[in-house]
């Protein structure tokens, strides 16, 4: 991603004796984690990357990992603030001061966003073949030694993997499987994540994100909790 404060500070509070350096997509942070590891022997850094998943297969993961690149299963870190544990949890120190039915609210929150997905389902599939399709075409681009040599021709075909997409979002919208859809869609585009803040008794995202990150300062518990929903990056960044 790009420099932000909703992704600097949260990772430097999950990991607060590491430095964080936002860089632009999956392909560049795997170019430069692999330049900096090339030549350790010449520096006392030890790079390591996070990505996004992005449909890879278990064994081109393992491959990742092995280099130094973490992919994980969120779309973005907003993934991480609207997590359902990280909700139940906010929810239950709301509690503390406020009257609030905690099981009832998510239940509210489930259904809602539920819906509100429902209503972008197709934007929200075709944002994720955008990406796919972006990294295809990035990494089958020819350099000029190739592109000399011969005529080049890059060819992919969207309409498969978006109707695929589409058949995935569907059931998870009808399942209301909120962790998925946080998860792997960027709900931020839809009407979702304003809605859980104002659910949790929040005037704004700003507001409720700000108190996402003081549960983690305040809650050791909370914090591992959450350090674990982004495993492996925990186990290797430890």
């Amino acid at each position: 991603g790009r420099n932000s404060s909703l992704d600097l500070q949260l990772y430097q509070i999950l990991y607060p004796t590491q430095s964080i350096k936002p860089l632009g997509s999956c392909v560049d942070v795997e170019r430069v984690v692999s330049g900096i590891r090339a030549s350790e022997h010449n520096h006392w850094i030890s790079a390591f990357g996070i990505i996004d998943r992005d449909n890879r297969t278990d064994e081109e993961c393992e491959r990742l990992q092995e280099d130094g690149i973490i992919p994980l299963e969120q779309y973005s870190v907003e993934s991480l603030y609207y997590h359902p544990s990280v909700i139940h949890a906010l929810l239950s120190r709301v509690a503390t001061v406020n009257e609030i039915d905690i099981d009832a609210t998510m239940t509210e929150i489930v259904d809602s966003v539920a819906q509100s997905v429902n209503e972008h389902k197709e934007r929200m599939a075709a944002r994720m073949i955008e990406r796919k399709v972006k990294e295809h075409a990035y990494r089958e681009c020819p350099d000029w030694r190739k592109i000399l040599e011969d005529n080049v021709e890059i060819k992919f075909s969207s309409a498969p993997i978006l109707n695929e997409e589409l058949t995935l979002i569907s059931g998870l919208i009808e399942e209301k499987d909120v962790e998925k859809l946080i998860s792997r869609y960027p709900l931020r585009e839809t009407p979702a994540l304003d809605l859980i803040a104002r659910k949790t008794l929040f005037p704004s995202r700003e507001k409720y994100e700000q108190a996402v990150r003081k549960m983690l300062i305040d809650s050791n518990e909370i914090l591992q909790m959450m350090k674990n929903i982004i495993q492996p990056a925990t186990r290797l960044l430890s």
